[in-house]
């Protein structure tokens, strides 16, 4: 569903394969809408009344960072590594564009299997990087076609915080509106209301914190 090219990189005394989910020429970003699951089992027989296609079950362990200069809750700013299986990832997400649907700057680079997590760990700490927070949740995914584009759902199971679902897509910037009008479509088609803008992040400090 992403462009996507290697390059490399070294770390520590380590070599590493990274794949970048955005190219120079065309800043990427990400359109998502999170809602909070009502009913899961009319969800997912809409989902295939739709045709979505199940591509299975994962288990995501995601850790948050924060900058040792930059205050990333008041910049709307996020730094993420995440862990699923034996693969690796280190997102950056930008501020959150004002409207319903949230649309950000998101960069995503992706290690070689099997990179030792604690390699990723040290060099965040090393750099004056703080860890905010780990999340849990297991996701249920889902890929449909809807209005030429193509997107990703996902049900998940968040710990402590609750069962949500979120419809996404990436696209270049110019897209965004495109994108931003069909996955609005896309939501009234599933019977989706009442969006969340809160991250994952900030749901659960909320919790947390409430």
């Amino acid at each position: 569903m992403f462009d996507s090219k290697y390059v490399g990189a070294r770390f520590s005394a380590v070599t590493l394969q990274m794949k970048v989910k955005h190219k120079k020429e065309s800043e990427m970003h990400e359109v998502e809408c999170k809602f909070e699951i009502v009913d899961r089992h009319l969800l997912l027989a809409t989902l295939q009344d739709l045709n979505a296609q199940d591509v299975g079950t994962e288990q995501q362990r995601d850790e948050y960072w924060a900058h040792p200069n930059r205050d990333f809750a008041a910049s709307d700013e996020a730094l993420r590594t995440r862990h699923v299986g034996d693969r690796l990832m280190v997102t950056y997400k930008g501020p959150k564009l004002p409207g319903t649907v949230k649309s950000r700057r998101e960069i995503e680079l992706e290690f070689a299997p099997n990179t030792p997590p604690t390699e990723i760990h040290e060099m965040w700490l090393a750099l004056g990087f703080k860890a905010v927070a780990t999340i849990h949740k297991h996701r249920q995914k889902f890929k449909i076609a809807f209005d030429e584009r193509n997107f990703e759902i996902a049900i998940d199971e968040v710990t402590g915080v609750g069962q949500f679902v979120e419809v996404e897509t990436v696209v270049p910037q110019q897209d965004s509106k495109g994108a931003i009008a069909a996955i609005e479509q896309l939501c009234q088609r599933i019977n989706l209301v009442n969006p969340i803008r809160d991250s994952y992040l900030a749901l659960w400090l909320g919790r947390r914190d409430g």
